[in-house]
């Protein structure tokens, strides 16, 4: 993005391999951000950052459902980079289910991936980013975040609680100079939604059923939801912070 301010910051993404992430990795590097691309699984992480200068960009293969993992993502920023200017806490997995069929250790698998996530980003980060003078936070909520579906109880509460974390950290550390927002995808041709629907019977069928339900009855791209993260990420957004972007089609104005 030229003239976004990005160029030589320092930027953290975590579930970085595919999807959003890695369209968001990619976008950074066109941007001249140095990163670290973190996810739980080192297979093609290297392809999201193939054109970053030797140095500029890191690969790290860490699980941000831990705390440890967290804490070494964060960790590489300081000790590759000296500073954190930006964070991208994207990560999270899918899994259906109602509140009485979701046993409690797939709740808790889908809370520690998709929430508890962001809270240790938000934990071990500010503080690096507050070192550095201020920056920008950005989860990677989902429109199922501010409203319900069938059988996904687990996801809905995960990423509900991601919106209003976002909203009470804005609060925080507003005085830090850090902005925290998140973005909430629709229907976006993932890895996840391909997993989605091909666990779903007549696959082909719901596919179709989704698609007709978005005003520009379309599924977005990754490159969609990574364009908007790096607005939120850039020096464009300044007076931006404790907001939901909603990345939809129309989805949630129909």
């Amino acid at each position: 993005m030229s003239g976004s301010g990005l160029a030589d910051r320092v930027v953290l993404v975590t579930g970085a391999r595919s999807g959003i992430g890695a369209a968001t990795t990619r976008a950074l590097r066109t941007a001249g951000a140095k990163i670290v691309a973190a996810d739980r699984t080192e297979l093609d992480l290297p392809d999201a950052i193939a054109e970053a200068d030797p140095g500029e960009a890191v690969a790290i293969e860490v699980d941000v459902a831990t705390e440890h993992g967290v804490w070494k993502a964060v960790e590489t920023c300081r000790e590759r980079f000296g500073r954190l200017d930006g964070l991208v806490a994207n990560a999270a997995i899918s899994r259906s289910g109602t509140a009485d069929d979701t046993t409690p250790a797939v709740w808790d698998e889908v809370i520690a991936t998709n929430l508890r996530s962001v809270y240790l980003a938000a934990h071990y980060g500010v503080p690096l980013m507050r070192e550095s003078g201020g920056g920008s936070f950005v989860a990677v909520a989902s429109q199922l975040g501010l409203v319900g579906k069938p059988r996904a109880a687990a996801y809905c509460a995960a990423k509900g609680g991601v919106v209003n974390l976002v909203r009470a950290m804005a609060l925080d550390h507003a005085p830090d100079n850090i902005r925290v927002n998140c973005v909430c995808p629709g229907p976006t041709e993932t890895p996840m939604l391909q997993q989605d629907l091909g666990a779903s019977s007549g696959s082909a069928s719901v596919r179709e059923q989704i698609r007709h339900r978005v005003p520009m009855s379309r599924f977005g791209k990754p490159e969609e939801v990574a364009s908007t993260i790096i607005f939120l990420l850039s020096d464009a957004t300044t007076f931006v912070t404790g907001a939901a972007w909603t990345v939809d089609g129309g989805y949630l104005a129909a």
